[in-house]
């Protein structure tokens, strides 16, 4: 058993924590009510002692003028903040807000970069947006079988999440997310989209190109 001096660290930065989750629960019921600038409150107060979930609403927030004047420059600020605590979702944002100048000067060099690191993290819409910029060269050379393994590996994953009801624990994030700014941006992606970009690749490889494609969904498929 730990000495109680070695342990007292621990317990100080728990009892710490505990607000923080208070007020992040508070925010998503008040956000949930239609009262954003209370939400915004006690985001802001929950993300100043380091919960990185209400970094993330709070950056929502900024982005769509919810509660707070709209400020893309707050957004991105609490958005790079929380990406640091490794938030795929956090990146998959700052991606966009490069990828459409939020705030941002236009830089799909630096959207790829963060996509990648999202993707990498295992987050479907990364993954999507990963195979368009292959496809379509933004940011990078084109290549069609990274373009192609990318696709499927999202479409993949994105249709078990449409097909299988997910138990999340924070419902009032996932809420949030889906209500914020980016989601209206980024044209709420629709499966259709996808399916009909990887059908449009899938008719263009040879099948020495999905042969290699096989090996990178492999590698991919366990991000």
């Amino acid at each position: 058993m730990k000495p109680l001096r070695q342990c007292l660290p621990l317990l100080f930065a728990a009892l710490f924590m505990l607000p923080a989750y208070a007020d992040f629960d508070a925010g998503g019921t008040a956000y949930m009510q239609g009262d954003y600038a209370t939400a915004a409150k006690l985001f802001e107060e929950s993300a100043e002692r380091g919960d990185h979930r209400a970094m993330l609403a709070l950056g929502s927030l900024y982005a769509g003028g919810q509660g707070v004047a709209q400020d893309y420059r707050q957004a991105y600020t609490w958005f790079r903040k929380a990406a640091k605590y490794g938030r795929p979702d956090a990146h998959y944002k700052i991606g966009l807000m490069y990828e459409q100048g939020l705030g941002l000067k236009q830089n799909f060099s630096k959207a790829l970069r963060h996509y990648g690191k999202a993707a990498k993290s295992g987050y479907a819409l990364a993954q999507y947006k990963l195979g368009a910029y292959y496809d379509e060269g933004l940011g990078v050379e084109p290549d069609a079988v990274k373009a192609y393994a990318w696709l499927t590996v999202a479409h993949d994953k994105l249709d078990a999440a449409i097909n299988t009801p997910a138990e999340h624990d924070d419902a009032s994030e996932e809420f949030l997310q889906a209500q914020d700014e980016f989601r209206q941006k980024s044209g709420n992606l629709k499966l259709d989209d996808l399916r009909a970009r990887y059908k449009k690749l899938d008719g263009q490889l040879s099948s020495g190109q999905k042969q290699a494609a096989q090996a990178l969904i492999a590698r991919y498929s366990r991000y």
